[in-house]
């Protein structure tokens, strides 16, 4: 199961619910898209059986293998209907990861409450290269 969001299906939000932690500057959160909210949703949904009434609402593109050990960059969508939604506090939310709503609007909502939040979103190339 997914410790850095749940997913409520009934209001279509995947809720952020790692707390920030003090990284002598700032209070943080640091979510990986394709680790913490993708990976562990799929988790999440054979899981729950609640959740596995309805339709997955992220979709990949990508990551296939190209030439030279390089694979194509990974890009996710989230369906249109389903809204990302920060922590309820004052933080600085490092997304790493390709995101996108599909109809072009903001993948994210407003916490709950009045905070300061700040996101701040990693994007990657269209191509990774593979280490080894």
């Amino acid at each position: 199961m997914g410790a850095k969001v749940t997913f409520d299906g009934v209001n279509k939000i995947v809720q952020i619910t790692q707390a920030p932690v003090f990284d002598g500057q700032d209070w943080v959160i640091d979510i990986d898209f394709k680790i913490d909210v993708y990976s562990d949703g799929k988790e999440d949904w054979v899981a729950t059986p609640e959740l596995r009434k309805r339709y997955f609402p992220m979709r990949p593109v990508g990551g296939d293998p190209l030439p030279g050990s390089k694979k194509l960059g990974s890009t996710f969508f989230l369906a249109s209907d389903w809204k990302m939604r920060p922590y309820p506090a004052d933080h600085v939310l490092r997304l790493n990861g390709n995101i996108y709503s599909e109809d072009g609007t903001s993948p994210f909502v407003s916490a709950a409450g009045s905070y300061s939040i700040t996101i701040i979103n990693t994007v990657s190339s269209l191509v990774d290269s593979t280490v080894q």
